[in-house]
């Protein structure tokens, strides 16, 4: 029998459908009985925010449950990222995306369908924030760079959208980038944005929140303020820096 399995991860006080019990964002995977073909994970997502949904057998390694397609997803294409570390164990056991609503949808709920059960199994569920969270302000320093981190055990391309926030203004600026990652040349690749450029070179302050299609835990970033100390030779020294914490507040 074909039914749903509600999950909101909205805020930190989220919780499953009552058939579940409560869950906190981020918190431990939630076990549900009775899973057979056609079941669906329902997400409840906010706008330019990225998620991860990762499906367990319970009972110990198996891939006879998995993601098998998804709805209610308009042009967002969800990707499979099992293998990505932290590994959960096949690609299909684990989707992620970039959210973003289009004008014409009205829901910000999100379907995923799980498949390739042989029988009725119980499966651990969970969701996550993927988000990045931090702060800028150019006036500390005329060198601000925002420097991310991605680590891989496959070869793969991550999709990153970074939003700054001016608190002085309110106006938002976006920039949009990948990630190709190489598993057969090296475990990590960081790529550094300069936040002078983005803003235009003005003194400013605000928020900056990454979004990502990354497994959790597998993108790393932080902003970095660094001072002249000599030109010639040219050399740097840091001055600041803040590591950006995942999930852990909405703006």
């Amino acid at each position: 029998m074909k039914k749903a399995i509600f999950f909101f991860v909205l805020f930190p006080s989220s919780v499953f459908a009552q058939n579940a019990g409560p869950v906190a964002l981020d918190g431990l995977p939630r076990e549900v009985s009775g899973v057979v073909n056609a079941d669906t994970v329902t997400v409840q997502a906010s706008n330019n925010r990225s998620y991860c949904c990762s499906v367990l057998r319970t009972g110990g390694i198996s891939s006879s449950v998995e993601f098998t397609g998804f709805s209610n997803f308009g042009a967002i294409v969800p990707v499979a990222r099992g293998s990505d570390l932290p590994s959960v164990r096949n690609s299909n056991n684990r989707f992620c995306w970039i959210d973003s609503f289009s004008a014409s949808q009205y829901t910000s709920s999100r379907n995923l369908l799980l498949g390739n059960i042989s029988t009725s199994v119980s499966a651990q569920i969970w969701c996550e924030e993927t988000s990045l969270y931090g702060n800028y302000n150019t006036s500390v320093s005329d060198f601000n760079f925002l420097e991310i981190t991605a680590r891989t055990s496959i070869s793969s391309t991550i999709n990153f959208k970074v939003r700054l926030k001016s608190s002085v203004t309110g106006q938002i600026r976006n920039s949009d980038f990948t990630l190709t990652l190489d598993a057969s040349t090296g475990d990590t690749i960081r790529r550094d944005v300069a936040i002078h450029d983005l803003l235009g070179n003005i003194a400013d302050f605000g928020d900056v929140r990454i979004t990502h299609d990354g497994a959790p835990g597998q993108v790393s970033a932080r902003m970095s303020q660094y001072d002249i100390t000599s030109t010639n030779p040219l050399n740097f020294t840091l001055v600041g820096q803040e590591k950006f914490q995942r999930g852990t507040y909405h703006q």
